[in-house]
């Protein structure tokens, strides 16, 4: 069952974000939490439920900046998902972009982006046998410039 998260699953959540984003800090996920509540219109958060565990989730927004490959401003935008190890290859993954689609389309958006790493083969596969098409390739650089 795919839900809206609901208080009762924050912790449930919580711990499948810390899965996905090993460096997530506790402030960060409160604010993400708290931005779902609050501003339902930027970020809306997705769980699956079995047994009445959470085990999977995604992470949605709407970005009004350019969003690489897209024609539109206002692009629904898959900010990560992620399913538990023993659930996946059950559907659990394309069930929680099919909702999130089609709350985007509730709010009259026409395009949804996504990305991955480019070492996460896997999630390319996925992402491809759900109907995104690859649009580009980037790598991103630092350089500090300040106390070498």
């Amino acid at each position: 069952m795919i839900i809206e998260l609901e208080k009762k699953y924050e912790q449930d959540y919580k711990s499948l974000v810390r899965k996905l984003w090993t460096d997530i800090k506790e402030k960060d996920l409160n604010k993400i939490i708290q931005d779902h509540y609050l501003s339902k219109e930027m970020i809306f958060l997705f769980i699956s439920i079995k047994d009445d565990k959470a085990v999977g989730f995604v992470n949605t927004s709407i970005r009004n900046d350019y969003v690489e490959g897209c024609d539109s401003l206002g692009v629904g935008y898959i900010e990560g998902i992620y399913v538990c190890e023993p659930f996946r290859r059950n559907q659990i993954a394309y069930k929680l972009i099919q909702e999130s689609i089609k709350y985007f389309k509730q709010l009259g958006l026409n395009q949804i982006g996504s990305d991955t790493e480019v070492e996460n083969v896997m999630s390319q596969i996925f992402h491809k046998s759900i109907g995104f098409k690859e649009v580009s390739t980037i790598k991103h650089y630092i350089m500090n410039i300040v106390g070498d």
